[in-house]
């Protein structure tokens, strides 16, 4: 069955990682990909990290990485069950983290920040005293870590075992995460991008390029986009077609896990009132008037607005004798730089046919259930564009022919992903060199430099 009814989140901190890092490390080295997403103190001045050159772009978001810190780290790791492959279902095994984390060193937290994570149940309080410490920069010696146990060796792990690694609109958490979590940010994108495209050598995704500009999906936000996708697995299924499956590990009782509850629900009866939904929020998944909008904000009200728009539409074309249009969907009103690529439907929708979902629970903003609706999107895209099922070895960009979604992270504004490709012309930094050359001993593949 494709339903998911609700998805186990293991809450990590201080406390109980080095219980849990055994889980940790399995669940990361099996995986076939992992799902990353951070939750952030702040992220500076908007229009300075929206800068029209890339490479200013990227001097603003290092100077903000340096200035602010990660306060929780959302993993989800998917097991790829290839005891399915011949079942019609592109199957996975999962476990998802949220793990609370505390920089060491003093740090900026925005206002508007604070403001939105309490208002989505961050628990300021229960992270200055359990989250899982950390430093910025460069390694430390091995004695400053104790039993090797940290949220460095955790993404160093990802880096050795050469996992794919998948995030929602990255361009912000891989400054992030390169900063806090690796090594003294290169001086230039250039730089960079050449360190990011070895250590992450098996791939970067961002399922926010991959939805709008691959499959030019009506919104790409992150919540919109794991709805939909749901729906159509369930349609997939339902029409006998392949789908993704997943399941979860079962926790220990003396474990703390969350559950983000995000189950399909039956179709709602024929005469029901039709809910007034917020076109901006519809489109951009923001509005300014927040709580007070008159309209819905719930993802559910939009997706059926929209199955239902389609359906009339569908219901007309066919009554006056047209061929169908399967990429109807209405233009929103909206005013946002951001999204600049007002999507259609792609062919591999049938959302039409799909029962609407049911409203999750509230307040549910945590960096760890963000990471499993980014893998869980990821996995539809996979089964919609990889030419065939991922073998033994892994996601190959080549074999699966993924060529055309690896590597591409989306910029807010521009009409071309940023490149995770290394130039012909590109250095990689002093500090990586090291870190890697240390990693991976003389069989490193970074070549001499002069």
């Amino acid at each position: 069955m494709s339903a998911i009814t609700s998805v186990p989140v293991v809450d990590v901190n201080k406390e109980n990682i080095t219980e849990l890092w055994p889980s940790l490390m399995w669940a990361v080295r099996t995986s076939l990909f992992v799902a990353l997403d951070l939750e952030l103190s702040g992220i500076g001045s908007r229009k300075e990290i929206n800068a029209k050159a890339v490479d200013d772009r990227y001097k603003a978001i290092a100077s903000v990485a340096a200035s602010r810190a990660v306060i929780s780290v959302g993993l989800s790791c998917f097991l790829h069950d290839r005891r399915t492959e011949e079942t019609g279902q592109l199957k996975f095994k999962v476990q998802t983290f949220n793990i609370l984390a505390m920089c060491s060193e003093s740090y900026i937290v925005e206002p508007s920040s604070i403001q939105f994570l309490i208002t989505h149940g961050f628990d300021f309080n229960r992270q200055y005293a359990l989250g899982v410490p950390f430093y910025k920069g460069n390694d430390k010696p091995p004695k400053e870590e104790p039993e090797g146990i940290s949220l460095r060796q955790l993404i160093t792990q990802i880096v050795l075992h050469k996992k794919p690694i998948v995030l929602h609109n990255g361009f912000i958490d891989l400054v992030f995460l390169y900063q806090c979590f690796y090594a003294e940010l290169p001086r230039s994108l250039q730089i960079f991008v050449a360190d990011l495209s070895e250590m992450f050598s098996a791939g970067i995704y961002d399922t926010k390029f991959i939805s709008e500009f691959k499959a030019s999906m009506p919104a790409s936000y992150l919540e919109y986009v794991f709805r939909k996708r749901q729906r159509e697995s369930a349609s997939k299924e339902a029409h006998g077609k392949p789908y993704v499956s997943v399941d979860f590990q079962e926790y220990n009782e003396k474990h703390l896990v969350d559950h983000g509850e995000c189950a399909l629900r039956s179709k709602l009866p024929g005469d029901a009132a039709p809910v007034s939904v917020c076109k901006n929020f519809a489109r951009y998944g923001w509005c300014t008037n927040g709580t007070a909008c008159p309209s819905s904000h719930d993802v559910d009200d939009i997706l059926d607005a929209e199955a239902t728009k389609q359906q009339k539409r569908r219901q007309k074309v066919q009554h006056s004798n047209q061929p169908k249009d399967s990429e109807a969907m209405g233009d929103v009103d909206g005013d946002v730089e951001e999204m600049e690529h007002n999507g259609k439907l792609d062919d591999h929708s049938n959302s039409c046919d799909v029962p609407p979902l049911v409203k999750r629970t509230t307040g549910l903003h945590r960096a760890g259930y963000d990471a499993f609706m980014t893998g869980y999107s990821f996995a539809t895209f996979l089964l919609s564009y990889a030419k065939k099922c991922p073998s033994a070895k892994g996601l190959e960009i080549e074999y699966l022919g993924l060529e055309q979604i690896a590597n591409k992270v989306f910029l807010s504004g521009k009409s071309v992903p940023l490149q995770i490709q290394a130039s012909h012309f590109a250095k990689h930094s002093p500090q990586h060199r090291e870190k890697y050359s240390a990693l991976f001993g003389k069989q490193s593949e970074i070549s001499k430099e002069l």
